[in-house]
């Protein structure tokens, strides 16, 4: 009965292990397209975050 008892341990083990090994996995990859999202809104804001900035002062310059 005591072996029995070490199966089920050891195979509950395994399985909480393997779900471990596939949450981190999940998490990386989500992690990684946050970084990846985050970087081409950069490049976008880099870009194109000039040329509204540069509008928007000669507005103000020729508004006043």
């Amino acid at each position: 009965m005591s072996d029995e008892k070490k199966d089920v341990n050891s195979q509950q083990e395994n399985v909480g292990k393997k779900g471990i090994n596939k949450k981190l996995i999940i998490a990386f990859a989500g992690m990684g397209a946050v970084i990846v999202g985050l970087v081409i809104a950069l490049i976008l804001v880099a870009t194109s975050g000039k040329k509204d900035v540069d509008s928007s002062a000669s507005k103000a310059e020729s508004g006043s």
